[in-house]
């Protein structure tokens, strides 16, 4: 835990000074670091606040979809508790037109990084 203080400081003090910004991969890293060494409800309010700063921001990407939808790498996620968390970050899917991101999550993302509802899937 130790690890995820000092990333959360590096990251929200890279974040408050205009120079130098974060951007998506900066969360990437945040949302990894979180996910290896927190565990059952303090990792998924750690994912949760995340993610919402994520999107607040404009930050969601690919990769940050990807990386929260397979879960922490030293466990196995049952396939219930993965649609859960998953509709927890990121909502529930509309049975008429599919899941869609909202544009202003990703507004400060490339195009080609931007996320779709097929980053939504895992693959094991």
């Amino acid at each position: 835990e130790n690890l995820l203080a000092v990333a959360q400081e590096s990251f929200w003090a890279k974040r408050n000074r205009s120079r130098f910004n974060v951007d998506q991969i900066d969360f990437v890293f945040l949302l990894e670091i979180g996910m290896k060494v927190l565990v059952g409800k303090e990792r998924e309010t750690f994912m949760v606040d995340l993610i919402r700063q994520c999107s607040k921001d404009g930050f969601v990407s690919k990769r940050l979809v990807r990386e929260a939808v397979r879960g922490p790498v030293h466990e196995e996620w049952p396939e219930e508790e993965r649609e859960r968390i998953v509709q927890l970050l990121f909502g529930e899917e509309d049975e008429a037109v599919g899941f869609s991101f909202p544009s202003s999550w990703s507004r400060n993302v490339h195009k080609h990084d931007q996320p779709s509802a097929k980053d939504l899937m895992h693959v094991y």
